[in-house]
């Protein structure tokens, strides 16, 4: 199955957009690495948009990726989405993965950094 996911940087206190900020969304999984779904940079209106598909994040039996193998079952085929955002050299400046979606392929999920975190990490408002 297909799956296209748009996530959105805001400001925190102005609601403005943050322009190109790197940003990847990954699956959260229990008992293998998390799945990377994508890396891509926010356009002008803080959008990213990732495209991926079920063989890109579905575990196996033994909590390995493989799509050959048989699937653990109905949660196993939607991911736990959660973004991560990165400043200009690579650091991570926020992960949401606490806050992972649980079996829901979101269509949009929004992101707020505070100002004085995005002016720190010199990212674009």
């Amino acid at each position: 199955m297909k799956f296209v996911t748009t996530v959105r940087l805001l400001v925190r206190e102005t609601r403005q957009p943050l322009r190109n900020v790197k940003v990847e969304l990954f699956d959260r999984d229990e008992h293998s690495p998390d799945d990377s779904l994508g890396m891509t940079q926010t356009n002008h209106f803080g959008e990213a948009t990732f495209r991926y598909d079920t063989k890109d994040f579905a575990d196996n039996l033994i909590g390995t990726d493989d799509e050959g193998l048989k699937l653990r079952g109905q949660r196993d085929t939607v991911p736990d989405l959660y973004p991560v955002v990165y400043d200009g050299k690579g650091h991570v400046i926020l992960s949401k993965r606490d806050e992972a979606t649980r079996n829901n392929a979101a269509l949009n999920i929004l992101v707020l950094i505070d100002e004085a975190i995005a002016q720190t990490h010199g990212i674009q408002l």
